[in-house]
């Protein structure tokens, strides 16, 4: 969205500087488009979250010295 706001201002002949001012973001990170307008929705809740903090904080697997990702993943599912 702000992407989009600072190519509307570019538009009309504005300078860097009063595109900046005028939509009240640093340009630089306006120009970035990858850049997310709101925060990435979590995957898991609460509780699942407090799941895998307390698996994480277990022993491993027998055979095991730590716990890889991978292994975290398969338990919790």
């Amino acid at each position: 969205m702000v992407h989009a706001r600072v190519l509307l201002k570019a538009d009309q002949d504005l300078t860097d500087e009063g595109i900046a001012a005028q939509v009240e973001v640093g340009l630089v990170a306006s120009l970035d488009p990858r850049r997310p307008d709101r925060p990435p929705e979590h995957k898991i809740d609460g509780d699942v979250e407090a799941d895998l903090v307390a698996l994480a904080c277990s022993a491993p697997p027998e055979g095991r010295a730590l716990w890889a990702l991978l292994l975290l993943a398969d338990k919790l599912v």
